[in-house]
C-alpha cells in the first residue's frame, strides 16, 4: 500500500518518496512530502524539523519481524527507507493481504494511528532500515502545527481511497483485469513480492497467478 496501500499510512502512496539510504535526511522527505500533498509554495518553520527529530529515530527490521500484531496497540508508523513490509489479516488459517509498503511508503496501522487495537498484523518480507515515528507524539503535533495536521488529513484522505479502489477493483475485475491494473500500477511489485501473497493480495489462487505470469512472459 502506499500510504500500499501505497505519514503515509500505510496506505500507498501513489508518487512514494525516492530515498537514497547513503544521502537520506530527515528534512528534505518532510518537504518533498508536504509539497506533494500540500503544493510546491507550502512554507514549513524550521522549528518544526527539531520536533520532527524528536519523535523519531532510523532503526534496522529483520526479514520476518513483526511491528503491528491483530488485536494489539503499537504507538509506532514506519517510514520505509529501504526494505517491503505487508499488512494482512486472517481468514480462517489463511492470511489475506492488505496492501504492501516499499521504500518512501509508511507502513501503519490506521486502527492503531486512531488509538484502538489493530485489525491487521504488519510483517516486514525483506531486512529494512527505516524511520521508526511515535504515533502519539505525532498526533500531538497535529494539534499545534497546521502543516502536520493537513498533512495528516491529505494521508487520511489517500488511504480511505486507496481501501476503496482496492476493494472496487476484486468486486468489479476478472482475474486477468486484476493483474493488468497492478501491471500497469505496481510493476514493481510482480519482481519483489513473493507470488503466495501476491496472489492473496489480488484475491485470486496462486496458481491462477502463476499462470498469467506465465502466460506474459512468453
Amino acid at each position: 500500500m502506499r500510504f500500499a496501500g501505497q505519514i503515509v499510512f500505510n496506505v500507498p502512496l501513489p508518487k512514494p518518496v525516492t530515498c537514497n539510504i547513503q544521502g537520506w535526511n530527515q528534512k528534505k522527505t518532510m518537504i518533498e512530502l508536504a509539497r506533494r500533498y500540500l503544493g510546491d509554495d507550502i512554507e514549513i518553520d524550521p522549528g518544526l524539523y527539531q520536533k520532527l527529530d524528536e519523535l523519531s529515530e532510523k532503526i534496522n527490521i529483520a526479514k520476518g519481524k513483526k511491528v503491528v500484531r491483530i488485536g494489539s496497540y503499537s504507538k509506532y508508523a514506519y517510514f520505509i527507507l529501504k526494505g517491503a513490509a505487508r499488512s494482512y489479516y486472517l481468514k480462517g488459517s489463511t492470511e489475506i493481504v492488505n496492501w504492501f509498503a516499499l521504500e518512501g511508503e509508511i507502513a501503519v496501522s490506521m486502527d492503531n494511528y486512531m488509538g484502538k487495537e489493530a485489525k491487521e498484523t504488519i510483517l516486514f518480507m525483506e531486512d529494512s532500515q527505516c524511520l521508526r515515528m511515535d504515533i502519539e507524539k505525532w498526533r500531538l503535533l497535529e494539534k499545534t502545527e497546521i502543516v502536520v495536521a493537513n498533512l495528516a488529513i491529505k494521508l487520511f484522505e489517500e488511504y480511505t481511497d486507496f481501501i476503496d479502489t482496492h476493494a472496487r477493483n476484486l468486486a468489479d475485475r476478472e482475474g486477468i483485469d486484476r493483474y493488468n491494473h497492478l501491471m500497469e500500477n505496481n510493476p514493481e511489485y510482480i519482481h519483489r513480492i513473493p507470488i503466495t501473497h501476491l496472489a492473496s493480495y489480488l484475491g485470486m489462487s496462486r496458481e491462477n497467478l502463476s499462470r498469467l505470469r506465465k502466460k506474459y512472459s512468453m
